[in-house]
């Protein structure tokens, strides 16, 4: 979909990015497929670099910062 458009690989990303901001915790689960899929299509550094900020608002989700990036990696 992203070639469709004509998108690099750190334009997709941003586009993700800003999808995720714009949802922000009401639409978390689809933060996290966005992450899921992120990780895996994207190949070069600068992309996968930017869906630390989804990680970053997954993160902010749990009550407490303590393990937050254990659960968000183990969830992906």
């Amino acid at each position: 979909m992203f070639s469709l458009f004509g998108l690099s690989e750190e334009q997709a990303a941003d586009a993700m990015v800003t999808m995720c901001k714009k949802g922000g915790a009401e639409k978390i689960s689809s933060a996290n497929k966005l992450l899921f899929f992120g990780n895996r299509i994207f190949e070069s550094p600068e992309a996968l670099a930017k869906l630390q900020d989804i990680k970053d608002l997954i993160k902010g989700t749990y009550r407490s910062g303590a393990g937050a990036d254990e659960i968000v990696d183990t969830s992906q």
